[in-house]
């Protein structure tokens, strides 16, 4: 998501400003108040997200796994956009962008909230396959803007371009994690219609975020962005 893109933790003045070629913002600013809106407005989300998982099942003596683990990971992954927003990223938010990606997530995700109502219990190997592929998503979605951050924050590093650790993998290994980790949930739902969700992930991703930060990228560091785009994956390590 757009939240998430924390390549424009540059130290150019120059590049300081609302970049002419797409709508985020990229000025170095923790925009506080921005920040604090959105947050506010992920918990509301995900509070709801988590009580229609759950409500059916209040009165119940037993509650099936799948909706344990459906309702557990809801709340790891809003706690992990909690941590990126507040930690790694750097630059200006606009409201109308928190806005778009709130409404995405919700989009994305109430299929699987829904579809898993009417599933049968699940079985142990769709709850190992499902958690295997969310926690690995998990992996390089977060771990890969802490290898970034980490990196940034070397003052000895600045004006150049991380392309170690797990970006190694993948020049876009962090959207890579977050369209596997929402396969996964789709797994734990068990419903057919909840891949719909990685899918427009991944087409969003493609088509419109990975390009435009490409251009960014491409302005900003020039050969040696060239040189890394030549020798990686654009964004499935070893494939795409």
């Amino acid at each position: 998501y757009r939240c998430k893109n924390t390549y424009q933790q540059t130290n150019k003045p120059s590049m300081d400003k609302v970049d002419p070629k797409n709508s985020i913002d990229r000025s170095h600013s923790q925009a506080t108040t921005v920040k604090i809106v959105y947050s506010i407005m992920l918990a509301l989300e995900y509070g709801l997200l988590v009580y229609l998982i759950l409500f059916p099942f209040w009165t119940e003596s037993t509650i099936d796994t799948r909706i344990i683990l459906l309702a557990v990971f809801e709340v790891i992954y809003v706690l992990r956009i909690y941590i990126t927003t507040w930690v790694f990223l750097k630059r200006n938010m606009k409201l109308e962008e928190t806005f778009i990606v709130t409404v995405f997530l919700f989009v994305v995700t109430i299929t699987s909230v829904f579809g898993v109502h009417n599933q049968p219990p699940i079985s142990l190997v769709s709850a190992l396959v499902g958690s295997a592929l969310y926690f690995t998503g998990s992996y390089f979605n977060t771990y890969s803007e802490y290898q970034r951050y980490v990196f940034k924050a070397d003052p000895s590093n600045k004006g150049k371009i991380f392309t170690k650790g797990l970006f190694s993998l993948s020049r876009h290994i962090n959207y890579f994690g977050d369209v596997l980790l929402f396969t996964g949930i789709a797994v734990i739902s068990g419903w057919w219609a909840a891949y719909w969700g990685p899918l427009a992930m991944f087409y969003n991703f493609d088509t419109i975020q990975i390009p435009e930060i490409d251009g960014y990228l491409s302005d900003r560091y020039g050969s040696e962005y060239a040189t890394w785009k030549k020798n990686s994956k654009k964004f499935v390590p070893f494939i795409y």
